[in-house]
């Protein structure tokens, strides 16, 4: 089995990287023009670019493994992780609630990984710039990116908010036939 270290924190010892309050975040940004209906948010593209982000980033507010309703149904799956936000509460802030919010992160490993994701509502995650997932508003609480590592890299994920409760949870987790080793600190 792969193990792999994020550059921030160790993992835990299964080997399996997820969100934590090490996770750098940034302050929400609102969309242009509020969407009706509030899906509308949920594209091939989000409306904002990772660059779009400039604030200084804080770390991401942890709220635990049972913090979200979406939590119990994912850990059935498989999938259990940290929920976390970019501000104190869960409470999704904006016209309608509706935001974008970036999560921000660095990995070291080598070898392929499962990254699993959940976001209230859409998630957009990119690898070094590059988008490696998309979670559309269609959530199956098992799906996962294949994701290649060599050496460090930096993970973002932009996560859209169409109202209500915000936030999402993720892992970076080893597959089976994986035959790399990470990097150590």
């Amino acid at each position: 089995m792969t193990k792999f270290l994020n550059s921030l924190e160790d993992t835990d010892p299964t080997g399996v990287f997820s969100s934590t309050g090490k996770v750098a975040t940034y302050a929400p940004i609102f969309p242009r023009t509020t969407y009706v209906p509030w899906s509308g948010g949920c594209t091939i593209d989000p409306e904002v670019d990772l660059k779009a982000f400039r604030d200084v980033p804080k770390p991401a507010v942890r709220h635990g493994k049972n913090a979200h309703e979406w939590q119990d149904y994912a850990k059935t799956q498989g999938f259990s992780a940290e929920w976390i936000t970019s501000l104190e509460g869960l409470e999704s802030p904006g016209p309608e609630g509706q935001n974008f919010t970036r999560f921000s992160t660095t990995v070291n490993g080598t070898g392929d990984f499962d990254l699993k994701l959940l976001a209230d509502d859409c998630a957009w995650a990119y690898l070094d710039g590059q988008r490696v997932a998309l979670q559309g508003m269609q959530k199956t609480y098992s799906d996962s990116y294949p994701v290649r590592l060599r050496g460090t890299h930096k993970l973002d994920i932009i996560v859209y908010d169409g109202g209500g409760t915000g936030g999402l949870m993720y892992s970076l987790d080893t597959r089976p036939q994986t035959t790399g080793v990470a990097a150590k600190k």
